[in-house]
């Protein structure tokens, strides 16, 4: 009966050993392309379905990964869809998990959430939950201490756990040094909530840029945002009531630069003749917008896929070689991508994109 079938048989069907057909059924590398058809062949043919229980007690895991985040609705689909791609492209299956105190400490309810992950016995968490002022410091000590193998996908400088960061701070660096460039000398920004550690490296990369070229920021030329385009509409009337004089914004999210654009447009202000305006994600449908948006790509993709490939390392090798490991960190630098909201000096055709700084993973 379809299903029902055991290695043995499989084996004998084929005419191979069954730690062949074993080697087969966990893609094991060591047999031979002739082989692996063959053996496949009779799989298909026969129906058979194996034992992923009986599996993980052989091999002492699950071929399970967990993903465990805060804000599963705003969440970048790239980075998740990379994470399932390449954990189903290894073997795995992925538990995505929603965990609620990303701006407070843990709760208890948090706590029962990596108790039943470790009560599954997954083989390694992939934690991608918001970092903030509030929680993160406390999160970082109790996974630190778990014997189940963690990567962070981060966004900042992790000293305890293995971590894969965009540069944040890069990509502050990246829009100031754009904006000055391109000749705009009054400068404001828009940032995210100020309990989030995006947040603050953006903005400390701004400020280093402004404060390196002899232009340090007063209070009034920082507004703080919500990560809504409302927010960013409401964000942009108070900075341009305290701050009338600006004439290039840094706005810490591209959803947030969409009520700024139509704040502006509705003020008569003329972009990016009068205020060039540069955002963070390079969403789909920025180069769309009118004016098309100045925005910096986090290379969402690579982060994806360094997160799993860095579990995945983890996972193979030996509870002690993990011990005696360092952590270690993986960087994604982000890229500005200048389209026509701020490019003052030199202006493209429609939809025309120029990179700047190409985006690039460095391990640390």
């Amino acid at each position: 009966m379809p299903g029902k079938q055991s290695i043995i048989e499989i084996a004998r069907e084929a005419g191979v050993s069954p730690s062949t057909v074993s080697r087969v059924l966990n893609n094991h590398p060591d047999v031979s392309p002739e082989t692996y058809r063959a053996v496949k062949a009779v799989i298909d043919r026969l129906g058979f379905l194996p034992n992923a229980a009986a599996r993980s007690l052989v091999s002492k895991r699950s071929r399970t990964l967990a993903f465990v985040t805060s804000e599963i609705a705003f969440y970048p689909t790239l980075i998740l869809a990379q994470v399932e791609e390449q954990a189903r492209q290894r073997g795995y299956k992925l538990f995505v998990n929603v965990i609620n105190s990303a701006l407070n400490p843990p709760s208890a309810e948090d706590d029962r959430v990596l108790e039943d992950l470790l009560s599954y016995q997954v083989d390694g968490i992939i934690w991608a939950v918001a970092e903030t002022t509030h929680s993160f410091d406390l999160w970082r000590g109790r996974l630190a201490s778990l014997s189940t193998p963690v990567v962070c996908i981060s966004a900042r400088f992790i000293d305890s756990l293995t971590f894969v960061s965009v540069d944040n701070r890069w990509g502050g660096h990246l829009v100031a040094e754009h904006l000055l460039a391109q000749g705009y000398r009054h400068l404001g920004t828009i940032t995210g909530p100020m309990f989030e550690m995006a947040t603050v490296e953006r903005h400390a990369g701004w400020m280093e840029v402004l404060a390196g070229a002899g232009l340090p920021p007063a209070p009034e030329q920082v507004v703080q945002g919500d990560w809504t385009p409302a927010g960013g509409e409401r964000a942009f009337l108070q900075l341009y009531e305290q701050f009338p004089q600006v004439d290039g914004i840094f706005v810490h999210n591209d959803l947030m630069a969409v009520g700024v654009l139509s704040a502006m447009h509705r003020l008569g202000l003329r972009v990016p003749e009068q205020v060039g305006v540069a955002g963070f994600d390079n969403r789909s449908e920025t180069a769309f917008l009118l004016p098309p948006l100045t925005s910096v790509s986090h290379h969402f993709e690579e982060v994806g896929l360094h997160a799993v490939a860095e579990i995945d390392r983890l996972i193979q090798l030996s509870a002690q070689d993990r011990a005696q490991e360092p952590p270690r960190g993986i960087w994604i630098r982000p890229e500005l991508v200048a389209r026509e909201s701020s490019m003052r000096t030199e202006k493209g055709g429609p939809g025309a994109d120029l990179a700047h700084s190409t985006g690039q993973a460095a391990a640390g």
